[in-house]
């Protein structure tokens, strides 16, 4: 019974330690990274400005289609 409490809370820690880091990695890409990087820049042009979106957005459906590319494995986790 012991073990198998201990494999289980192991693994709940685990789970709390990389959402915690997912979380704050999300956070600040997306609170102080991306808006740093379009609202603070007033002097770049609008080209500038959709070419930095166009990245973003080429930057996200590489990871989607890498996602999809490679799934993770039935048994892992």
């Amino acid at each position: 019974m012991g073990a198998l409490i201990s494999d289980f809370s192991m693994d709940m820690t685990l789970v709390v330690i990389q959402s915690l880091s997912a979380g704050t990695f999300v956070y600040l890409a997306c609170c102080d990274l991306i808006v740093h990087a379009f609202h603070k820049a007033k002097t770049d042009s609008l080209v500038h400005k959709l070419c930095k979106l166009g990245a973003l957005m080429l930057g996200s459906v590489f990871v989607v289609a890498l996602m999809q590319a490679f799934p993770e494995p039935e048994g892992a986790h």
